[in-house]
């Protein structure tokens, strides 16, 4: 028997998540959702 995968979270969702661990003061970065890549050109500098 194998896991069903996650149903993936609405923008909204995502948001809020990111929200709240900002909130608690653990750093938040914006990537593409698709493959995770960074949506910051200078996300090296801006991290």
């Amino acid at each position: 028997m194998t896991a069903s995968p996650k149903p993936r979270m609405a923008s909204q969702e995502v948001l809020a998540e990111a929200l709240a661990l900002a909130a608690r003061g653990i750093p938040v970065f914006p990537c593409k959702p698709a493959d995770k890549a960074p949506l910051v050109a200078s996300w090296r500098k801006e991290a």
